[in-house]
């Protein structure tokens, strides 16, 4: 099944070493989860860089699961955390963004079945049809 993500950012007071040496990636994420109500598997961070340390992340909303993530909940509750909250893993934050803008393709251009054939079959699964085919590694 695809998935649906979106765009999150926060920009910390930390040199690039200072984060990794409190946990990093892994810190990040069980803290953020924590904090905006998710569960760790929901979240993937994207990239980190220097810039003082600025952790690009995504929520990821499963289609397929029975409770769904509601996006505009979860940025609502990271904007709150972000303004509410002086620091985030003992460093200072000094900015955040939320776009808000779903990475799902839009589905009436075409690019949906070039990312997801087989209307969202995703490519290591068995084809339904009885026929055998070759699995694509990406």
């Amino acid at each position: 099944m695809p998935r649906d993500a979106i765009m999150l950012a926060v920009r910390l007071e930390f040199t690039f070493e200072e984060f990794f040496s409190r946990g990093g990636i892994t810190t990040f994420v069980d803290r953020m989860a924590a904090s905006i109500g998710l569960h760790r598997a929901d979240i993937k961070v994207v990239q980190v860089y220097e810039g003082s340390t600025i952790i690009d992340f995504e929520i990821i909303r499963d289609l397929a699961a029975a409770v769904p993530i509601v996006f505009e909940d979860i940025i609502e509750t990271f904007e709150r955390v972000m303004l509410l909250e002086e620091e985030f893993m003992g460093s200072t934050i000094l900015g955040h963004s939320a776009t808000g803008e779903s990475l799902l393709p839009d589905t009436d251009n075409g690019l949906f079945d070039l990312l997801w054939p087989d209307d969202g079959v995703p490519f290591d699964v068995a084809p339904t049809n009885g026929e055998e085919e070759e699995q694509v590694v990406v």
